[in-house]
């Protein structure tokens, strides 16, 4: 009785702690990024990507200082019975925060394609129907009196219907990889030199990043929930949810640095003196429409860039249709005719006017 009790009490510390380590690791690192996240997030524009980074940066780590105090607090029975599933309502608050971010970068990827849209929403709406689902067979782990901890597990034996929630998250996140690598390389291979290729290599990179790294730790909450005891199953339930939310904070920050990043090639203008012929010579680079136009007016964004800011606009490529309006500077006016020259050198565009 004694050795079992100890090994309960071994175990349980083992799962207070790398919570709790889980927990400090997000804040160190959102202390780590403060200084960029204000420089790309808080000095820009605001739009509803700024909302979902609010949502994914701050609500993850308010709301495990809570579950990381029952842990420790010495709750009774019936306060932990109501209070034990907030872990995982947190989680589908935070799994639906993260599935609309990456549902808006396949979005932006896909040149706004609404097929894409209609499937991954539908299948995060699957993800979060599972999670629910799974989540009504959690109960409180029963401890020894002489342990304290308010610790969600499976009713059912060894959680076969609990572990659902991260089988349903490995498909999801499996299926975005998958989709965004796809459409990355095949940009990639089609794009010319001047395109936004330091976007595409920041998309790709940062999607097997993440890839590798939430779906590793998703496979072993499953074998833990499968195989492990009790009193450990969900030990690594608390770390897979805050390193899922560190990860899309990252990729949030590079995606921001890389649109702020990009500037004009080449901006050369020729004219003649006032009252004779002119031609204006506009050197254009071309690059992505992710890029921050800090000077553009309020009147000219969509309905849809004031929603989801630059995590929706599509990525343009040197083999994109542009709009010839947006060749023309922002005073240009009156009636001209235009002449589109072939480049001159890899990611220019000469676009000639004469008036």
């Amino acid at each position: 009785m004694a050795e079992d009790l100890a090994t309960a009490a071994e175990h349980l510390m083992a799962a207070k702690m790398f919570s709790l380590a889980s927990c400090v690791m997000l804040f160190y690192d959102i202390v780590l990024t403060f200084g960029d996240e204000v420089e790309k997030i808080w000095k820009q524009r605001f739009t509803g990507a700024t909302v979902l980074w609010c949502l994914n940066r701050y609500l993850s780590p308010l709301g495990y200082i809570v579950i990381i105090v029952s842990f420790h607090a010495p709750w009774p029975k019936n306060v932990c019975s109501h209070y034990v599933l907030y872990p995982e309502i947190l989680k589908i608050f935070t799994a639906s925060v993260i599935g609309v971010i990456f549902i808006l970068r396949l979005y932006s990827i896909y040149s706004r394609n609404t097929y894409v849209l209609l499937f991954f929403t539908t299948l995060l709406m699957v993800e979060l129907g599972v999670k629910i689902w799974a989540f009504t067979d959690g109960t409180m782990l029963t401890l020894p009196p002489e342990l304290v901890g308010c610790i969600l597990v499976g009713k059912s034996s060894v959680g076969d219907r609990f572990v659902y929630t991260w089988v349903a998250e490995l498909v999801f996140d499996t299926a975005v990889f998958l989709a965004t690598f796809y459409r990355a390389v095949f940009l990639y291979r089609t794009a010319e030199a001047g395109a936004a290729l330091g976007l595409l290599r920041i998309i790709m990179r940062d999607g097997v990043m993440y890839f590798a790294a939430i779906f590793a730790s998703n496979l072993v909450t499953v074998l833990l929930f499968v195989s492990a005891p009790a009193d450990l199953k969900a030990v690594n339930a608390s770390f897979s949810t805050l390193i899922t939310s560190l990860m899309v904070s990252r990729l949030m920050l590079n995606l921001r640095r890389e649109a702020l990043r990009r500037k004009p090639i080449l901006d050369f203008r020729i004219s003649s003196q006032a009252g004779g012929w002119g031609n204006e010579a506009r050197f254009e680079p071309m690059t992505s429409s992710w890029a921050l136009e800090p000077e553009r007016t309020t009147t000219s964004r969509t309905f849809g860039d004031s929603l989801i800011g630059n995590l929706g606009a599509s990525v343009t490529t040197w083999g994109d249709n542009d709009d010839d309006d947006t060749l023309l500077g922002p005073g240009d006016e009156g009636p001209r005719t235009e002449l589109e020259l072939n480049p001159v050198r890899s990611g220019v565009m000469v676009h000639v006017t004469e008036e």
